[in-house]
């Protein structure tokens, strides 16, 4: 039955039209054809197997098959060849509209889109047919045509979707299983690291550069009055250590001590400044790293050499991981899980009823 209530006016008033209700009657009519021709193919082979010769032997049914093997069989196949030179026909008279309305940017797009109804002229291929009666009957799913019931359709999406992705994760892990064999034999693995790297230096360097002077920025902004306030009492009491400044500041009377502690603050005032003078290109901004220390780091950073006995094994671990953990990720599976949350939604709305 349909459903108008999320229609809008103009849809609702284009069901009311002729042209609307003869286009919905001749989907329906080529669904039920292709389904009766469908059904007849697959009656029709069954009856024409050595099973059905059997099973109808074993109950005194041997006669009847004899008399459907010769007479009715050739007229199966004749009905079968009319609705296939019928859909053939109607495929071009449909392409040939396509063509003068231009629905499509080239003539010639026609039977790439519908492929599934060119193949299905084929007589061997005439299973495809039944892709057009889905196309149709999702057509006017769409339109809000559900001859189904919707548990029906729900049921019907679940399966569809529990057999793509069992499909596609075994496809996925046994591609990635190849892959880690492949690089596990021979320099397969090094190779590639080095590929990797030739292609990317310039990004990773750049990339480490910049952890780098983030990390150093904030370590210098949160510690910097410290570190120099200590460079400046370790200059401070260096200097009160030198025994000859003390000797001779201790022959100059009354003045001699005063010079002594203005000497050790001078020192000290000195070491902190130095300290802030040091730390202050390490403490550049983002616009600024690509000259100072950090362009001196990143020169540095470009020329590490991956294929060192220490770095070679880490990195190989780290690919492998992430191979690994991909593969983990695939194996979960997702409508398990979806099930289990209807599940669990289904019994809350249960206690809410209750």
């Amino acid at each position: 039955m349909p459903t108008d209530s999320n229609l809008s006016p103009e849809h609702k008033a284009h069901r009311s039209t002729l042209s609307f209700k003869l286009s919905l009657a001749y989907d329906g009519a080529i669904v039920l054809l292709i389904c009766f021709d469908l059904l007849l193919m697959m009656v029709d082979a069954l009856l024409m197997s050595g099973f059905a010769e059997r099973v109808l032997t074993s109950i005194n049914l041997d006669a009847w098959l004899t008399n459907y093997q010769e007479q009715w069989h050739p007229d199966a196949l004749v009905l079968g060849g009319l609705i296939t030179i019928f859909l053939i026909a109607e495929l071009l008279i449909r392409w040939f509209i396509a063509v003068v309305q231009k629905r499509y940017y080239r003539w010639f797009f026609f039977p790439f889109v519908h492929w599934y109804e060119v193949l299905g002229c084929f007589p061997q291929l005439r299973a495809l047919r039944l892709l057009r009666a889905g196309v149709i009957g999702y057509q006017l799913y769409q339109m809000g045509y559900r001859f189904l019931p919707q548990s029906w359709i729900d049921r019907g999406v679940f399966y569809y979707q529990l057999i793509l992705e069992e499909l596609s994760d075994r496809v996925i892990v046994t591609a990635l299983g190849s892959v880690e064999r492949e690089l596990l034999s021979g320099k397969g693995l090094s190779g590639l690291i080095d590929q990797i790297m030739a292609e990317h230096r310039t990004e990773l360097t750049a990339l480490a550069t910049s952890l780098i002077h983030e990390q150093t920025t904030q370590v210098l902004d949160r510690e910097s009055l410290r570190i120099s306030q200590g460079v400046g009492e370790s200059v401070s009491k260096a200097l009160s250590n030198v025994p000859e400044l003390s000797k001779y500041l201790k022959l100059i009377p009354v003045a001699g001590k005063l010079i002594e502690r203005e000497i050790q603050q001078i020192g000290a005032d000195i070491g902190s400044s130095i300290t802030e003078e040091l730390m202050r290109p390490f403490r550049a901004s983002s616009a600024d790293v690509s000259s100072g220390p950090y362009q001196v780091i990143q020169s540095n950073l470009d020329q590490v050499k991956i294929d060192q006995p220490e770095l070679q094994p880490l990195i190989e671990q780290i690919v492998l991981t992430v191979l690994q953990s991909i593969k983990d990720q695939i194996s979960v599976k997702q409508w398990q899980l979806d099930a289990a949350t209807q599940a669990e939604a289904r019994a809350e709305l249960n206690q809410t009823q209750l």
